[in-house]
């Protein structure tokens, strides 16, 4: 069970320390489940982060980057997009889990994580609702497949845009306030509320206490003016590419609550594969995060991990290693240089320090290393013809302007 909240900014959780209980029930979920303190997704967009979510592979190697979804083409009279897919080579999640014998159901209320991009390869069933749509409309769908879900072994990935903008003010816990800011905050949490009231319900519904596996991620965050502006896809801050990851284990399969070192999106899907006792594909990037919910998390001090941003105007690598964080641009210009133990709001930038020069270049040249060698599969684009009713809609999501 793989559940995903858009946009969803990990310290708004109370269990990463936000002073609101946005989530009740996530949070008592926490409680006997391992906490990934500092997770973080490989783009700071969603194709390519859930892309790399159920691939296990890097943006850069799965390609799946956004084509020309910033920009609108005309042709014939008609508005039409090209957006880049998940390639036929490239072995999914749901592929993965349906070859260990269980049936595979998936269902996302993002226009972007559909059938038309590669997201339902290896689905048995699989539903987009090509519009944002509230949590409660995904349930009366997956109700529709109650008996098929109840036939035996299941894996369900579910996407959920309640969080997303624009933000719903949401009954009972939207609070106005005064400052817009904070007016904003508290609507963009009234939503964190609500899908976690959704989520509990589908929890009790479907009994997943017992004998199922539960990771919670988020496939980016959400800055909230922490460096100037509201939204996502434009930078790799730790406002948009730090997310929540709880893997709740049954039958006390973890032993380790709270879990230190970084580690990424792509250590997911590993993770599910050793938890099952099979052997990973060798495309896989990422690492099993078994051992270290079991007590041992030493294999991943040092780990570099990686992130990726393309979309229109804005092109950033980074690369993440123990507390240390590098944002480069493509062109070579200073980029960012952050100790996140010392400085986690990315205040400090440390790229010109003389100081810290060689580290500078030591993990630029770790990124630029990895990103020449590391296996890359064809981008696949995708045209896709919209009406105006989904641009507009596109438009209000932030993916097109």
């Amino acid at each position: 069970m793989v559940i995903v909240i858009d946009a969803l900014r990990a310290d708004h959780l109370p269990f990463y320390g936000y002073p609101k209980n946005t989530a009740p029930f996530l949070n008592r979920l926490s409680q006997k489940s391992s906490v990934f303190l500092h997770a973080y997704s490989a783009a700071t967009w969603t194709s390519p982060a859930v892309g790399s979510l159920l691939t296990s592979l890097y943006p850069f190697q799965h390609r799946v980057t956004g084509g020309n979804l910033a920009d609108i083409t005309r042709e014939e009279g008609k508005r039409s997009l090209l957006v880049s897919a998940i390639a036929e080579s490239i072995t999914t999640m749901a592929e993965v889990l349906k070859k260990c014998g269980y049936r595979t159901f998936g269902m996302s209320s993002n226009f972007l994580i559909s059938q038309s991009f590669g997201y339902a390869k290896g689905f048995d069933y699989f539903h987009n609702f090509r519009m944002k749509t509230d949590a409660r409309f995904l349930h009366a769908k997956l109700a529709k497949w109650e008996k098929e879900l109840h036939k035996g072994p299941y894996h369900l990935y579910i996407h959920y845009t309640d969080v997303h903008v624009p933000y719903r003010r949401r009954a009972p816990w939207y609070h106005r306030e005064e400052n817009r800011r904070a007016d904003i905050i508290s609507a963009y949490d009234s939503n964190i509320h609500y899908v976690d009231a959704e989520i509990s319900a589908l929890y009790e519904w479907l009994g997943w206490e017992y004998d199922t596996i539960i990771i919670v991620t988020a496939d980016h965050g959400e800055e909230l003016w922490d460096h100037g502006y509201r939204g996502h896809g434009r930078n790799l801050f730790d406002g948009t590419l730090r997310v929540p990851l709880l893997v709740f284990l049954p039958k006390g399969g973890s032993t380790v609550r709270l879990i230190k070192p970084n580690v990424s999106q792509v250590d997911i899907l590993p993770t599910l594969c050793d938890y099952l006792g099979q052997k990973p594909d060798p495309q896989f990037e990422g690492r099993s995060l078994l051992p270290a919910m079991r007590g041992n998390s030493e294999y991943l001090a040092g780990r570099p991990i990686y992130a990726h941003l393309e979309r229109g105007p804005y092109r950033f690598r980074a690369i993440l290693r123990d507390r240390w964080k590098l944002i480069m641009t493509p062109e070579g210009d200073p980029g960012w240089l952050f100790n996140l133990e010392t400085d986690p709001g990315e205040k400090k930038n440390l790229a010109m320090s003389s100081r810290e020069a060689g580290r500078k270049r030591e993990m630029a040249d770790l990124y630029r290393e990895f990103e020449a060698k590391s296996r890359k599969y064809e981008q696949k684009l995708v045209p896709l013809k919209a009406s105006r009713k989904q641009l507009e809609q596109l438009k209000a999501l932030g993916y097109i302007h």
